[in-house]
Protein backbone atom coordinates (compact mmCIF):
# COMPACT_ATOMS: atom_id res chain seq x y z
CA UNK A 1 0.00 0.00 0.00
CA UNK A 2 1.28 3.47 -0.88
CA UNK A 3 1.59 5.87 2.03
CA UNK A 4 3.95 8.55 0.68
CA UNK A 5 4.43 10.21 -2.73
CA UNK A 6 7.34 12.62 -3.24
CA UNK A 7 7.78 14.69 -6.37
CA UNK A 8 10.36 17.06 -7.76
CA UNK A 9 8.99 20.36 -9.04
CA UNK A 10 10.68 21.91 -12.10
CA UNK A 11 10.77 19.63 -15.11
CA UNK A 12 8.63 17.09 -13.27
CA UNK A 13 5.47 18.40 -11.64
CA UNK A 14 5.64 21.68 -13.58
CA UNK A 15 7.64 22.81 -16.60
CA UNK A 16 9.59 25.61 -14.90
CA UNK A 17 9.55 28.16 -12.08
CA UNK A 18 6.96 30.32 -13.85
CA UNK A 19 4.51 27.49 -14.52
CA UNK A 20 1.31 27.17 -12.46
CA UNK A 21 0.52 23.96 -10.66
CA UNK A 22 -1.36 21.42 -12.80
CA UNK A 23 -5.11 21.87 -12.73
CA UNK A 24 -6.72 19.73 -10.05
CA UNK A 25 -3.47 18.95 -8.22
CA UNK A 26 -4.53 20.63 -4.95
CA UNK A 27 -7.78 18.65 -4.93
CA UNK A 28 -5.85 15.45 -5.70
CA UNK A 29 -3.54 16.08 -2.74
CA UNK A 30 -6.57 16.66 -0.52
CA UNK A 31 -8.05 13.34 -1.65
CA UNK A 32 -4.78 11.50 -1.04
CA UNK A 33 -4.50 13.05 2.41
CA UNK A 34 -7.99 11.83 3.29
CA UNK A 35 -6.92 8.38 2.11
CA UNK A 36 -3.86 8.42 4.36
CA UNK A 37 -1.34 9.06 1.56
CA UNK A 38 1.08 11.85 2.38
CA UNK A 39 2.64 14.11 -0.25
CA UNK A 40 6.07 15.73 -0.21
CA UNK A 41 7.47 18.34 -2.59
CA UNK A 42 11.19 17.67 -3.14
CA UNK A 43 12.73 20.63 -4.89
CA UNK A 44 15.76 22.82 -5.32
CA UNK A 45 13.54 25.86 -4.75
CA UNK A 46 13.24 27.85 -1.55
CA UNK A 47 10.54 27.09 0.97
CA UNK A 48 8.90 30.52 0.59
CA UNK A 49 8.44 29.94 -3.13
CA UNK A 50 6.82 26.51 -3.01
CA UNK A 51 4.86 27.20 0.17
CA UNK A 52 3.08 30.02 -1.64
CA UNK A 53 2.09 27.69 -4.49
CA UNK A 54 0.74 25.00 -2.19
CA UNK A 55 -0.81 27.31 0.40
CA UNK A 56 -4.29 25.69 0.30
CA UNK A 57 -2.70 22.43 1.50
CA UNK A 58 0.45 23.76 3.18
CA UNK A 59 -0.43 22.14 6.51
CA UNK A 60 -1.02 18.75 4.90
CA UNK A 61 2.21 18.29 2.91
CA UNK A 62 5.95 18.20 3.51
CA UNK A 63 8.43 20.53 1.85
CA UNK A 64 11.88 19.11 1.08
CA UNK A 65 13.58 22.26 -0.17
CA UNK A 66 16.98 23.49 -1.34
CA UNK A 67 17.83 20.14 -2.94
CA UNK A 68 17.25 18.30 0.33
CA UNK A 69 19.07 20.84 2.47
CA UNK A 70 16.06 21.60 4.67
CA UNK A 71 12.67 19.97 5.29
CA UNK A 72 9.64 21.91 6.52
CA UNK A 73 6.27 20.90 7.88
CA UNK A 74 3.73 23.47 9.01
CA UNK A 75 6.43 26.13 8.81
CA UNK A 76 8.73 24.27 11.21
CA UNK A 77 12.10 22.82 10.27
CA UNK A 78 12.14 19.05 10.65
CA UNK A 79 15.57 18.34 9.19
CA UNK A 80 18.60 20.18 7.79
CA UNK A 81 21.84 19.20 6.07
CA UNK A 82 24.60 21.78 6.39
CA UNK A 83 27.70 22.10 4.22
CA UNK A 84 31.00 21.92 6.11
CA UNK A 85 33.72 20.10 4.18
CA UNK A 86 36.39 22.76 4.67
CA UNK A 87 36.67 23.29 0.90
CA UNK A 88 33.89 25.85 0.53
CA UNK A 89 36.16 28.90 0.12
CA UNK A 90 38.27 27.16 -2.52
CA UNK A 91 35.14 26.06 -4.39
CA UNK A 92 33.72 29.59 -4.36
CA UNK A 93 37.00 31.00 -5.67
CA UNK A 94 36.96 28.49 -8.52
CA UNK A 95 33.36 29.40 -9.40
CA UNK A 96 34.37 33.07 -9.49
CA UNK A 97 36.93 32.16 -12.16
CA UNK A 98 34.67 29.87 -14.20
CA UNK A 99 33.60 31.25 -17.61
CA UNK A 100 30.16 32.86 -17.46
CA UNK A 101 29.41 31.64 -13.95
CA UNK A 102 27.95 33.28 -10.86
CA UNK A 103 27.74 32.03 -7.27
CA UNK A 104 24.54 31.15 -5.42
CA UNK A 105 24.64 30.12 -1.75
CA UNK A 106 21.69 28.58 0.01
CA UNK A 107 20.56 29.25 3.59
CA UNK A 108 17.54 27.84 5.39
CA UNK A 109 15.00 30.45 4.31
CA UNK A 110 16.87 32.67 1.84
CA UNK A 111 19.73 32.65 -0.61
CA UNK A 112 22.78 34.78 -1.23
CA UNK A 113 24.01 35.99 -4.61
CA UNK A 114 27.70 36.83 -4.54
CA UNK A 115 28.13 39.91 -6.71
CA UNK A 116 25.58 42.39 -7.98
CA UNK A 117 25.44 41.50 -11.69
CA UNK A 118 22.16 43.25 -12.66
CA UNK A 119 21.11 40.53 -15.12
CA UNK A 120 21.39 37.82 -12.49
CA UNK A 121 19.77 39.97 -9.83
CA UNK A 122 16.80 40.48 -12.14
CA UNK A 123 16.60 36.81 -13.06
CA UNK A 124 16.74 35.56 -9.49
CA UNK A 125 14.18 38.12 -8.39
CA UNK A 126 11.74 38.13 -11.32
CA UNK A 127 12.05 34.66 -12.86
CA UNK A 128 13.27 32.37 -10.08
CA UNK A 129 11.22 34.40 -7.53
CA UNK A 130 13.91 33.84 -4.92
CA UNK A 131 14.30 35.55 -1.56
CA UNK A 132 17.93 36.61 -1.37
CA UNK A 133 20.55 39.09 -0.28
CA UNK A 134 23.36 40.40 -2.46
CA UNK A 135 26.76 39.89 -0.85
CA UNK A 136 30.27 40.72 -2.01
CA UNK A 137 32.01 39.09 0.93
CA UNK A 138 31.47 35.44 1.82
CA UNK A 139 32.27 36.21 5.45
CA UNK A 140 29.15 38.40 5.62
CA UNK A 141 27.04 35.24 5.45
CA UNK A 142 26.68 34.17 9.07
CA UNK A 143 24.13 31.35 8.83
CA UNK A 144 25.15 27.78 7.91
CA UNK A 145 25.35 27.05 4.19
CA UNK A 146 23.16 24.23 2.91
CA UNK A 147 24.28 24.26 -0.72
CA UNK A 148 26.61 26.10 -3.09
CA UNK A 149 25.63 26.45 -6.74
CA UNK A 150 27.40 27.49 -9.89
CA UNK A 151 24.79 29.57 -11.64
CA UNK A 152 24.54 29.94 -15.42
CA UNK A 153 20.90 30.84 -15.60
CA UNK A 154 21.47 33.07 -18.64
CA UNK A 155 22.36 29.95 -20.65
CA UNK A 156 20.31 26.79 -21.39
CA UNK A 157 22.46 24.74 -19.01
CA UNK A 158 25.88 24.65 -17.38
CA UNK A 159 28.70 24.79 -19.91
CA UNK A 160 30.30 21.37 -20.51
CA UNK A 161 33.79 22.69 -19.71
CA UNK A 162 32.59 23.94 -16.33
CA UNK A 163 30.77 20.68 -15.56
CA UNK A 164 33.86 18.66 -16.48
CA UNK A 165 36.26 20.81 -14.44
CA UNK A 166 34.18 20.86 -11.27
CA UNK A 167 33.24 17.18 -11.50
CA UNK A 168 36.91 16.21 -11.78
CA UNK A 169 38.19 18.52 -9.05
CA UNK A 170 35.38 18.26 -6.51
CA UNK A 171 33.67 14.96 -7.28
CA UNK A 172 35.41 13.23 -4.36
CA UNK A 173 34.47 16.01 -1.93
CA UNK A 174 30.93 16.97 -2.91
CA UNK A 175 28.06 15.56 -4.83
CA UNK A 176 28.24 17.61 -8.04
CA UNK A 177 24.89 17.53 -9.81
CA UNK A 178 23.11 19.33 -12.60
CA UNK A 179 19.85 20.66 -11.24
CA UNK A 180 18.37 22.15 -14.40
CA UNK A 181 17.97 25.74 -15.58
CA UNK A 182 21.72 26.41 -15.53
CA UNK A 183 22.40 25.32 -11.94
CA UNK A 184 25.29 23.07 -10.92
CA UNK A 185 24.80 22.14 -7.27
CA UNK A 186 27.43 21.16 -4.71
CA UNK A 187 26.19 19.39 -1.59
CA UNK A 188 27.86 17.17 0.97
CA UNK A 189 28.51 13.50 0.32
CA UNK A 190 25.52 11.53 1.52
CA UNK A 191 23.33 14.65 1.62
CA UNK A 192 20.58 15.58 -0.83
CA UNK A 193 16.98 14.78 -1.58
CA UNK A 194 17.41 11.05 -0.96
CA UNK A 195 18.75 11.52 2.54
CA UNK A 196 16.03 14.06 3.34
CA UNK A 197 13.37 11.69 2.02
CA UNK A 198 14.80 8.78 4.01
CA UNK A 199 14.73 10.88 7.19
CA UNK A 200 11.13 11.87 6.51
CA UNK A 201 10.13 8.24 5.91
CA UNK A 202 11.72 7.23 9.23
CA UNK A 203 9.95 10.08 11.02
CA UNK A 204 6.58 8.98 9.59
CA UNK A 205 7.21 5.27 10.01
CA UNK A 206 6.82 4.71 6.28
CA UNK A 207 8.74 1.94 4.52
CA UNK A 208 10.50 1.88 1.17
CA UNK A 209 7.82 -0.31 -0.40
CA UNK A 210 5.19 2.26 0.64
CA UNK A 211 6.95 5.18 -1.08
CA UNK A 212 6.74 6.48 -4.67
CA UNK A 213 8.91 9.25 -6.14
CA UNK A 214 8.95 11.34 -9.32
CA UNK A 215 11.94 13.24 -10.69
CA UNK A 216 13.72 14.36 -13.84
CA UNK A 217 17.31 15.27 -13.04
CA UNK A 218 20.53 14.06 -11.45
CA UNK A 219 19.59 15.49 -8.07
CA UNK A 220 16.51 13.24 -8.00
CA UNK A 221 18.33 9.93 -8.45
CA UNK A 222 19.10 9.61 -4.72
CA UNK A 223 15.33 9.63 -4.13
CA UNK A 224 14.83 6.85 -6.66
CA UNK A 225 17.06 4.63 -4.51
CA UNK A 226 14.93 5.19 -1.40
CA UNK A 227 11.57 4.41 -2.99
CA UNK A 228 9.81 1.19 -3.79
CA UNK A 229 8.66 2.71 -7.09
CA UNK A 230 10.34 5.54 -9.00
CA UNK A 231 9.37 7.49 -12.11
CA UNK A 232 11.61 9.59 -14.35
CA UNK A 233 10.18 12.06 -16.82
CA UNK A 234 10.29 11.44 -20.55
CA UNK A 235 12.37 14.62 -20.89
CA UNK A 236 15.05 13.35 -18.45
CA UNK A 237 18.62 12.59 -19.40
CA UNK A 238 18.99 8.98 -20.56
CA UNK A 239 21.20 8.08 -17.58
CA UNK A 240 18.53 9.43 -15.19
CA UNK A 241 15.76 7.43 -16.85
CA UNK A 242 17.94 4.33 -16.67
CA UNK A 243 17.92 4.55 -12.86
CA UNK A 244 14.14 4.82 -12.50
CA UNK A 245 11.62 1.99 -12.52
CA UNK A 246 9.26 3.71 -14.95
CA UNK A 247 9.07 6.69 -17.29
CA UNK A 248 6.14 9.10 -17.49
CA UNK A 249 5.12 12.37 -19.08
CA UNK A 250 2.44 13.38 -16.59
CA UNK A 251 2.84 13.18 -12.83
CA UNK A 252 -0.75 14.00 -11.75
CA UNK A 253 -2.12 11.30 -14.06
CA UNK A 254 0.24 8.74 -12.55
CA UNK A 255 -0.76 9.89 -9.07
CA UNK A 256 -4.42 9.35 -9.95
CA UNK A 257 -3.63 5.82 -11.13
CA UNK A 258 -1.74 5.10 -7.91
CA UNK A 259 -4.63 6.44 -5.85
CA UNK A 260 -7.08 4.26 -7.76
CA UNK A 261 -4.87 1.22 -7.24
CA UNK A 262 -4.67 1.94 -3.50
CA UNK A 263 -8.47 2.15 -3.34
CA UNK A 264 -8.65 -1.30 -4.86
CA UNK A 265 -6.45 -2.75 -2.12
CA UNK A 266 -9.03 -2.45 0.61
Amino acid sequence: MIRLIASDMDGTLVENVNSPLPEGLIELIETMYDRGIRFAVATGRQYSNVEALFRPVRDKIYFICEGGGVTFYRDEILDRQTLSTGHEHELIDDIRNAPGARIWITGERRGYLLGDDPDYVRLMRDEVHASFDIQENLHAITEPMLKISLLQFLEPEVRPENYDFFSRKYGDIYQVMKAGHGFLDFIGKGAGKGKALKSLMARLGIGREETVVFGDNENDVSMFREAGLSYAMQSSYAHVKAQADRVTGNVPEEMKKLLKESEGVE
